[in-house]
């Protein structure tokens, strides 16, 4: 009989989603808005992309509420300090909404 061996150890898995990660998506999923704090700024956005440039970076696009004239905006995730959930949902997309957005390189939740 010849020696027994043990199948090679396998790497550890990468979580494929982080935690913010996880709730971005179900916000998105949910269409519940999201608040980014920023050092200097803050804005509460209903999302409607989630997703990384080419450069790698987490990038948020949606329509800021409450905002009486009404804009889109990207948001880059890695310069806020707290980016939350909020207890809060919306209808839908926003009009003007397209899923296409030639900043994202990798989109990993959309409306």
């Amino acid at each position: 009989m010849g020696k027994f061996q043990a199948p090679p150890e396998e790497a550890p898995m990468k979580p494929t989603r982080t935690p913010r990660r996880q709730f971005i998506i179900e916000a998105i999923d949910q269409m519940t808005l999201i608040s980014v704090d920023y050092d200097r700024h803050h804005v509460i956005v209903a999302p409607h992309i989630y997703g990384v440039d080419d450069q790698g970076e987490e990038m948020l696009h949606g329509w800021v509420v409450p905002d009486p004239l009404g804009r889109w905006t990207t948001e880059i995730l890695s310069e806020a300090r707290i980016v939350q959930p909020i207890n809060q949902r919306f209808a839908g997309p926003h009009i003007g909404y397209s899923k296409s957005n030639s900043r994202f390189a990798e989109i990993f939740a959309a409306l």
